[in-house]
């Protein structure tokens, strides 16, 4: 087991010896030892600390411990019909076996339908060593768990156990509907260096009813639904995953108990192909460590299709065309309520009509689009695709009766896999927390056809190298969003980065969106806008306005929509920013909310290129001067573009990949008062700062507004 250290966050860890209740152990074992850990989160933005300081993060060292002593253990051996069972605590009944005492319990053999029961006192620890037994059940699960203090299921070192289920419904016990080929009532750790191959066609792979523990092993499961959970937690030191299930791959499904449903990664390696989420938590996820390949939902390239994104704010002329309420039109400069439906739409400059039902977007005479997000709330449409199989067939199994409900297990999965990607309710969210997720280290490659990182609540990120390819947001959190350290390469994504605050206090962070690549949003949406310029609204400052905050930091975005966008302030105090941008009028490279919100920069280098239309520059609080330029024609991509000083001397260069006519430059290196000149392929142009926020920008003509609003994070946020 791996525990690293990590800035932001403080690892406790204390010592204390154990050993299991009932089960004596050699001379020849490895000791173990309890560990007990405990993550504290100390972010500057955000106050998870409390809720991760009730949580139980410990190992014990039974859970560590693998050791046994063979020569005292219980052996269970199935052949034939009936299983031998030699030592005390164990009885067979016909095909089945049931543990009533505690001690240590070595399995072998095979057997086409069996059943392990452990029905032991509340007091009772045991030992389940799993050593080369091939075990199918065609009632119910393999493994069954109703009754004992824990349960410890031991891989034996070079062995390779094999559990299946029919895949047909498991019989009730009573008012329990044990769902899993292995189920447990009770507290469950999984050990040892052994592998565990776990075929599940009816539902679940690994259940337990309280908390789940995984410390080795080399894990294998194919799942119809879930492969693990545990309701309480999920808690893994190390060991190999590798998953294929139809809907969750891990997590934690309490959400009745704050202190509960969270999952913790210490370490260990992770090969997770969910037809839902990949790892899910109603509460925290925490890793600390570990490698990660998530694929959900089939991938990005199985995302549902966004509808009516007619890009960015602004508007025609000089009016204040604000965003109908409960229904009504709103009304324009004169009076008259345009008629979306009908048609009835004022004419643009060059007097077309744009055709809002069939995405007609006119262009205006300066080159910009009819733009506007009209409704970002409104939920997406799902894309029709033909997904492949989820799953391939499994490895011949022992006998021919596991290879059979191999096949089954793998046929359901392939099955309840497609029904659920084809449903629009289905979150397939790669890492997803109800609470939060905590990054503090890791290598992660995420694609997901929904978010790739969701939070109910806050995303922290304080290590890590993340590789993500979504279908949807990047990163989301409802709340907030804050990036300490580590390396983020959004490679695909909607919108990049979106929560209500957001905040870069360092790291390196890549962000590629066919929308906005930072979005500072509290969900509400903002204002048509208007016919003319933007919405002249009085907002102002507030505790509860969204905002975006740079630090420190390398941060380079791509982004069709706005490149770095709040709708309340934005903040830049330091760090290394560079923005392509929008090649449409209608979105802005820089983009504060509408009113009294400030655009402020008071260190750090920035270069932001897009579009003229919605160009911002920096607002006169800024204490770091700033120019915005457009440059009097468009310059094509890959010409590099160069920022010299009075005496010739270079103080920036840049290659922007995308076509651009507006630049947003500010670093240390400028002084007010001084001449410099920026060169662009053949155009070269001369700007003297006589300002703090020097511009020579017009404004002109925007998009339609900046959407109907809806719930923060608009996709499955609240109920998946």
């Amino acid at each position: 087991m791996k525990h690293r250290k990590i800035i932001a966050f403080a690892l406790a860890l204390s010592i204390a010896a154990m050993s299991l209740a009932s089960c004596s152990k050699s001379d020849s074992s490895s000791s173990a030892q309890e560990s007990s850990s405990s993550v504290r989160v100390t972010s500057k933005e955000t106050d998870i600390d409390n809720t991760i300081s009730q949580l139980d993060l410990d190992f014990t060292a039974n859970d560590l411990d693998v050791g046994y002593d063979a020569s005292s253990a219980t052996v269970i051996v199935y052949e034939a019909d009936t299983p031998t069972v030699t030592g005390e605590g164990a009885a067979a009944d016909g095909r089945n076996v049931t543990i009533t005492s505690a001690g240590c319990y070595i399995v072998t053999g095979v057997q086409s339908d069996g059943q392990i029961i452990i029905d032991a006192d509340k007091e009772d620890k045991i030992q389940l060593v799993l050593d080369d037994v091939t075990l199918n059940c065609n009632s119910g699960p393999a493994v069954y768990v109703k009754s004992a203090e824990k349960v410890f299921i031991t891989l034996a070192d070079g062995t390779t156990n094999t559990l299946t289920d029919s895949g047909e419904e498991y019989a009730a016990d009573g008012d329990v509907s044990p769902d899993a080929v292995i189920f447990s009532k009770e507290d469950l750790t999984v050990n040892g260096t052994g592998k565990l191959v776990i075929n599940a066609g009816y539902k679940h792979g690994i259940v337990s009813k309280d908390d789940l523990v995984f410390t080795g092993g080399d894990i294998e499961i194919t799942a119809a639904n879930t492969a693990i959970e545990g309701k309480d937690s999920v808690k893994i030191a190390d060991g190999t995953f590798k998953i294929k299930s139809g809907t969750n791959g891990i997590c934690a499904s309490n959400d009745e108990d704050t202190d509960k449903g969270y999952v913790y990664i210490a370490g260990g390696s992770f090969d997770i192909e969910a037809g839902t989420d990949g790892i899910q938590a109603e509460t925290l996820l925490t890793v600390e460590d570990g490698e990660f390949n998530i694929v959900t939902g089939g991938g990005s390239a199985n995302a549902t299709k966004k509808t009516n994104d007619f890009g960015g704010k602004g508007g025609f002329g000089g009016g204040n065309f604000q965003m109908p309420q409960d229904g009504e039109t709103p009304q324009m400069p004169d009076g008259e309520k345009p008629d979306l439906n009908s048609g009835d739409i004022p004419e643009m400059p060059d007097g077309e009509k744009p055709d809002f039902n069939n995405g007609e977007m006119p262009e205006f005479k300066g080159g910009g689009n009819f733009g506007g997000r009209m409704n970002r709330g409104e939920q997406p449409t799902q894309e029709t695709s033909d997904e492949g199989e989820l799953a391939d067939k499994l490895e011949t199994a022992a006998t021919d009766s596991t290879a059979d409900n191999t096949e089954k297990a793998d046929t359901q999965l392939q099955t309840d896999s497609k029904d659920a990607d084809l449903t629009d309710s289905q979150s397939r969210k790669g890492l997803k927390a109800g609470n939060a997720i905590a990054i503090l280290g890791g290598k992660f490659t995420v694609d997901s056809a929904d978010d790739t990182l969701h939070s109910g609540g806050s995303v922290v990120i304080s290590g890590g190298s993340l590789e993500l390819s979504s279908g949807d947001d990047g990163i989301h959190a409802d709340e907030t969003v804050e990036i300490g350290s580590g390396t983020v390469n959004i490679t695909k994504s909607y919108e990049g980065v979106e929560a209500k605050y957001i905040t870069v206090n360092g790291g390196s962070v890549t962000v590629n969106a066919s929308d906005d690549g930072f979005n500072a949003s509290d969900g509400s949406g903002e204002s048509f806008g208007g016919f003319g310029g933007r919405s002249d609204q009085q907002s102002t400052d507030s505790a509860d306005t969204p905002y975006l905050k740079i630090t420190n930091g390398k941060i380079y975005v791509n982004a069709n929509g706005d490149g770095l966008d709040s709708n309340g302030s934005m903040t830049v105090e330091g760090g290394d920013v560079t923005v392509d941008g929008p090649t449409n009028g209608g979105n802005g490279a820089l983009d504060k909310g509408d009113g009294n919100y400030q655009l402020t920069v008071t260190g750090g280098t920035l270069a932001a290129f897009g579009a003229t239309g919605m160009e911002e520059g920096f607002t006169d609080d800024s204490t770091q001067v700033s120019l915005l330029h457009n440059f009097t024609s468009t310059v094509a991509a890959g010409t590099e573009v160069t920022v010299k000083d009075e005496s010739g001397s270079v103080i920036a260069t840049y290659t922007p990949a995308k076509s651009w006519q507006s630049m947003v430059f500010t670093s240390d290196k400028l002084e007010q008062g001084k001449t410099y000149t920026i060169t662009a392929g053949d155009q070269s142009e001369t700007v003297t700062l006589d300002k703090i926020n020097t511009s020579n920008s017009t404004g002109g003509f925007g998009g339609f507004g900046g959407g109907m609003g809806g719930r923060q994070g608009g996709r499955n946020s609240q109920t998946t």
